[in-house]
This record gives structure tokens, C-alpha cells and sequence, in this order.
């Protein structure tokens, strides 16, 4: 809808999260397989981005390998329209997928695909994709020049620097700083002053915001950040937040308190997950 551009930089964005969530779970972790083995297990400790990003990877990588998306959508449309009202699986797709591009794809090109390594490897995809980061460039600039800059001499930023920013541009640009070593509070404050992040009404943003706030100690933001994850109770906002606040002394404490004072307002799934997160189950 807002073009391609804007189509491989949100691919970047979920892109990130994965590398976000492979980390924090670990290389090797089973439930980063795009098809993990559950037995034993409980499907909500699966929970994630895992089968968002890693199975988004895995149609992008089809899609540049059969010639682009005028080539592929067909395929997906025809997959929905075969399998609506059924259940399938991977190896349905998979199937699928060959018998429909086997007489306009060379057999070599099909034989390339190493379906094994894409469904049952833990960690990060198994191919290294490019996107278009035409959109990410000014983020990245942006980042970088707040990363060699004094804390003592951050005056040359002003809310100029992001005039010309979507909201998709500046929760890259902070999903990006927070790849980086936490900054001190005087730097945070100083991006709050250039751009007032904390007074944003994007969930999005303010998200991100926080969470750079809670890593870089600074104090004042607690309660900001716990009233965030109390009210925003998706499990993508709410449980980094708490774990973000559990891994700090400070507001560990805090964390706490309001799990348990607000556990009942949460959806089974949140409240279990969250119990987990904070040693509690």
C-alpha cells in the first residue's frame, strides 16, 4: 500500500526483532525453529516473533528466488485459496509450493532450497537477506552521530533532526539505539528534549522510549514504564518492559507489585508468561 520501499524497510524492522529474540533465547534454543518440536512442551512458552519474522524471511527468500512478488503472489493466493477452511502444515507448503513453480522455475533453482535448514535450524535464518534500506539510512545517520557525541554536548540536536521522519523512521532510529550500549541519563534527557519521546502517543514509539530509559537507569522514568505495561498488555509490550524493569535493582521491586496487582486484568497467556519472566512461577 505505501510501496516497496516502505514494504523492505518493515521487513528490516522485523528483521530486527528476530535477531532481538534469537538473542535473548539463545542460538541453539529449539524454539527458534521456524518448526519446533513441542512435545512436553507448553506452546505458550513459544510464543514470539519466531514464526512472524523467521517464516516472513523464509517467503521473501522464495519470493527473489522465483523473480519477485509479481511472481509469487500468485502462488500465495492460490495456497489460501486450495487451503481455506483446512489445516495445513509446513509440508503442505512445501509441496505446494514446488508443484506450482515446477515448470516456470529451473529444477536447479527449486533443488537450491535447503527446506530442512529453513524449518528445523534453530537461530537465524539460514540465508542472509537484503532489503532495500533506502529508509533506514537517515535512522542509521541519525543513530551514529548521537553515538559519538558527547554526553556534555548534545546541543546541536534539535527537533529538526526528525522533522522529516514517519513514525515507522523514528521507532527505527530507536530500535536502532537500542542495539547500542545504554546511554547515560543526561544523553536521554537530552533526546527527550530535542524530540519528546515521552510525550508520544504511539504505543510504538513510547514502547522503545522506555525501554531505553529503564537500560539507561534512569530513575524517573519507572513509573512511566510501569504504568505502560500495565496498560498495554500485548505480550510484545509488556513482557520486555517487565523484564526490563526486573533486571534492574531499582525497579525490580516495582515490577513485581504490579504484576501481581494488575496479574488479574491480564489474559491467561500474559499473566503466565509474565509470572515467568519475573521468577514468580
Amino acid at each position: 500500500m505505501m510501496g516497496e520501499e516502505h514494504r523492505q524497510f518493515s521487513a528490516i524492522e522485523g528483521l530486527e526483532s528476530l535477531t532481538d529474540e534469537v538473542n535473548r533465547r539463545g542460538l541453539s534454543d529449539p524454539l527458534t525453529k521456524l518448526v519446533p518440536d513441542l512435545s512436553g512442551l507448553d506452546p505458550d512458552d513459544a510464543f514470539g516473533s519466531v514464526p512472524y519474522e523467521k517464516g516472513h524471511s523464509l517467503l521473501f527468500y522464495l519470493e527473489q528466488l522465483v523473480g519477485g512478488a509479481e511472481k509469487f503472489n500468485p502462488c500465495l493466493k492460490a495456497w489460501i485459496d486450495k487451503y481455506k477452511y483446512q489445516t495445513a502444515d509446513s509440508q503442505d507448503f512445501k509441496g505446494f509450493f514446488e508443484e506450482y513453480f515446477h515448470k516456470s522455475v529451473d529444477a536447479k533453482v527449486l533443488a537450491s532450497i535447503d527446506w530442512k535448514a529453513w524449518f528445523d535450524s534453530p537461530g537465524m535464518p539460514p540465508v542472509e537477506l537484503k532489503y532495500d534500506d533506502t529508509l533506514t539510512k537517515a535512522c542509521t545517520a541519525l543513530k551514529d552521530k548521537w553515538c559519538s557525541t558527547s554526553d556534555k554536548d548534545c546541543s546541536c540536536f534539535t527537533g529538526k533532526d526528525v522533522v522529516d521522519f514517519s513514525a515507522a523512521q523514528k521507532i527505527n532510529f530507536l530500535a536502532q539505539l537500542l542495539h547500542e550500549e545504554p546511554f547515560c541519563v543526561e544523553k536521554l534527557h537530552a533526546i527527550d528534549r530535542a524530540y519528546d519521546f515521552s510525550g508520544s502517543l504511539n504505543a510504538e514509539i513510547k514502547f522503545r522510549w522506555l525501554r531505553l530509559c529503564i537500560r539507561g537507569k534512569w530513575e524517573d522514568m519507572i513509573p512511566q514504564a510501569v504504568a505502560f505495561a500495565v496498560e498495554y498488555q500485548r505480550m510484545k509490550f509488556c513482557r520486555p518492559i517487565f523484564r526490563d524493569l526486573y533486571a534492574w535493582n531499582r525497579s525490580k521491586d516495582l515490577a513485581v507489585e504490579a504484576y501481581k496487582l494488575h496479574k488479574d486484568t491480564m489474559a491467561y497467556v500474559t499473566a503466565t508468561q509474565l509470572a515467568k519472566d519475573l521468577n514468580l512461577a
